[in-house]
């Protein structure tokens, strides 16, 4: 039996295991109060609708039994979770998020005042250190980012992300990724575009990674740009086959550590790039690039 929901959810609410919910029309989840989804469950989403989280959301799928977040049809995409309040968290276990990411311009529809690179709506939406965090997750073939930081603070374990137009731009605050892998942005195969279809735009920090393969861009793996606060670290990852560099480092004194990691087969592996950035790059092999290590941008 499907239910239908939208508007408030005021006080906690536990839909279950197995639940099948159609969310019809803008859900918010107000500070105070949590919502849990059990295993099994299956969440359709409405075209266009997002889910604006101001306390907490919870899932407790697993491999064998996930819990879903989809549209009602792929061709028309639900929007994405608003995490915008120094309240909001997001604790998702054993999830797959598929077919979100509906407005190709939200930024500049939604977000004017935001530093972004790419317009398109991302599946979580950070702002005032709100925290994400995804345990064996997917987030599979989206429409839009995967991302954004305003500032956030978004955690990945053993999770697969494949197929958006970009892992996202995080403005500060922090990423932490470990035994993950993101890979295919947009996708395999699609027409070469200079356009910033990078796996991660990191600005500030700290931004940690390990046990981690990249990979298949149109751009770059990661891109640490502005922002000089806060050091990127790498260790034990795996970078293959992005289009112009797996780490381009800028904007010193920017500081980028690299230990027992491997890059191959991409424009360029590392390049401290505009404005005096540093990366010390131990125990790694980079193989069969078109540039090895670059200094300038």
């Amino acid at each position: 039996t499907w239910q239908n929901v939208s508007g408030t959810i005021s006080s906690s609410v536990n839909w279950g295991s197995n639940a099948r919910v159609k969310v019809t029309g803008l859900l918010t989840i107000a500070s105070g109060a949590t919502l849990t989804i059990g295993a099994g469950s299956v969440i359709v989403v409405a075209a266009d609708t997002e889910i604006a989280v101001n306390g907490t959301i919870a899932t407790s799928g697993t491999v064998q039994e996930p819990v879903v977040f989809t549209s009602q049809n792929r061709t028309a995409p639900w929007g994405g979770f608003l995490f915008q309040a120094s309240t909001s968290v997001g604790n998702f276990n054993g999830t797959i998020f598929t077919a979100s990411g509906a407005d190709a311009n939200w930024f500049g529809n939604n977000a004017s005042g935001d530093f972004y690179h790419k317009p398109q709506q991302c599946l979580f939406y950070l702002s005032n250190s709100a925290h994400v965090t995804a345990t064996d997750c997917y987030m599979i073939e989206n429409a839009g980012q995967l991302g954004h930081g305003e500032p956030g603070y978004l955690t990945l374990q053993r999770c697969l992300v494949q197929k958006l137009i970009t892992g996202g731009q995080y403005n500060s605050g922090g990423v932490n990724v470990q035994d993950s892998a993101i890979i295919e942005a947009p996708y395999a195969g699609a027409p070469f575009v200079d356009a910033d279809n990078d796996a991660f735009y990191l600005n500030g920090g700290p931004h940690s990674f390990t046990n981690t393969l990249f990979g298949w861009t149109l751009d770059d793996c990661i891109d640490a740009g502005e922002g000089t606060t806060g050091a990127v670290t790498f260790t034990g990852c795996w970078f293959e086959s992005s289009m112009h560099e797996a780490l381009a480092i800028s904007s010193g004194p920017r500081y980028a550590t690299v230990t027992d990691t491997v890059i191959t087969n991409c424009g360029q592996a590392m390049e401290s790039g505009y404005g005096g950035a540093n990366i010390d790059a131990d125990n790694c092999l980079a193989t069969g690039n078109i540039i090895g290590a670059r200094f300038g941008d």
